[in-house]
Parts: structure tokens; sequence; C-alpha cells
């Protein structure tokens, strides 16, 4: 399941942009490695992510994005064979912040 909200757009200089993501995949998640794009901050399957991004128009398709990542783990292993979880739910809640300079052609 995936749910976004955007708030403005980022054209020229001074342009804000703001978008909220929400994200949760299950720990049977079949096809993880080709849905996500930067989701998670260690694994693709069994993550419930809050992703924050603002953006700011540097200059006409120049932006200077911010992104925040929360993400939660949602099972454990647990005694069933064969169901094994990268990261399971006792893994503490990890947070990401990174920032990047976006060139639009």
């Amino acid at each position: 399941m995936l749910a976004s909200l955007q708030i403005g757009k980022v054209a020229q200089r001074g342009d804000l942009s703001f978008l909220y993501v929400f994200a949760t995949k299950g720990a049977n998640a079949l096809i993880s490695q080709v849905t996500d794009d930067d989701l998670g901050t260690n694994s693709g399957v069994n993550i419930r992510t809050h992703h924050f991004r603002f953006d700011y128009g540097l200059a006409k398709k120049v932006t200077l994005q911010s992104l925040l990542f929360i993400q939660s783990e949602l099972r454990n292993s647990g005694d069933f064979p064969n169901f094994f979880v990268p990261l399971n739910a006792f893994t503490p809640r990890q947070y990401r912040l990174q920032e990047q300079i976006v060139f639009s052609f």
C-alpha cells in the first residue's frame, strides 16, 4: 500500500514543494527490489515508511531536495519454516536524512 500527498510545485527559483508518502510492504511481499524506489532505509519488505520531502528551487530546473525517512519493521521471522525477514519487529525505528541537488533536463 502506498499513499502520497503533494503541495506545491517547483518550476523556478524560490518555488517550494512538500511531499509526504506513507508506504507499507508486508513481510511476504514478492516483488520488492523491482517495485521500490528509495522507500526504506535497509529493506524493501516488512516495512512501514513515512517519507517527507521538501523541495526548494535554486534556479530554473535546479532544485535542492531534503528527504527524511522514518522506517519501522512489521513482523518477526517467527517459528514458521522458510519464513525469514531481513529486519524483524524488534529492530529499532530507523531514521535517515538525505539532501541532494537535482538537475532537470
